[in-house]
């Protein structure tokens, strides 16, 4: 009857799906010890990205980076960098937007020195810490880049071998976008306790063909390893 507790863990609809999301990223984010020792890294993906598309539906694009099987594709990571030529672009989605900022930082002197941040800059929303600073500071690209170059979890961004997004929600209204996206150290893109966690909070003035995904902040999180040490 209803008092059965084995009913009581069966999900009942999408109502439970934040829950679930939240459990997962506990899990992974928690220490891979126990019965989640046993899941691979691609299973927690894949799971963790059909949560994301369920809740987040076709305004991110997970695909980049992981093939059909949902195993990491190394092939991604080895294309030729070409850099964006239109910076804002308002074709990109907000998911896009952040892959492309954190890929620009990872060549960051491709084409020419800073460049990356200069991208990154120019996805900068008018709301930003960064934005501010360019005017009142005049904060420079070789600058900001100095600054971060100072942290070693900062320096993720420019060192790490590949970029997967972990989660992401938006607003009800659509015009706010809160992404979690992974920096993946290894050079095989599988997941470490050097791996550098950053979240993005985007914004948007609406929804017509020319506004544009920016970024209001990105705040780059400590890896595991570091978050241990300084217990």
């Amino acid at each position: 009857g209803p008092s059965d507790p084995s009913s009581a863990s069966v999900s009942s609809g999408g109502g439970d799906l934040d829950d679930s999301d939240d459990a997962i990223l506990r899990e992974y984010d928690v220490s891979m010890t126990g019965e989640g020792a046993s899941l691979t890294n691609e299973q927690i993906y894949d799971e963790m990205k059909d949560r994301v598309f369920e809740s987040a539906g076709a305004f991110v694009e997970l695909t980049k980076g992981v093939n059909e099987d949902g195993d990491y594709d190394d092939s991604a990571s080895l294309m030729v960098y070409n850099p964006p030529q239109k910076v804002p672009d308002s074709g990109l989605t907000a998911g896009e937007v952040v892959e492309l900022v954190l890929l620009a930082l990872r060549n960051n002197d491709n084409p020419s020195i800073d460049r990356g941040v200069e991208i990154f800059f120019g996805y900068s929303s008018p709301e930003s810490q960064i934005v501010e600073q360019i005017e009142t500071e005049m904060l420079t690209p070789s600058e900001y880049r100095n600054f971060l170059s100072m942290s070693e979890d900062n320096m993720a961004l420019f060192t790490h071998q590949a970029a997967v997004i972990d989660k992401a929600d938006f607003s009800p209204d659509r015009l706010k976008g809160y992404f979690t996206a992974r920096l993946l150290m290894n050079a095989d893109g599988t997941s470490s306790v050097d791996d550098v966690s950053v979240n993005f909070i985007l914004s948007t003035t609406g929804t017509n063909d020319d506004d544009c995904w920016l970024i209001d902040s990105m705040l780059i999180r400590p890896s595991k390893l570091r978050r241990r040490r300084r217990r």
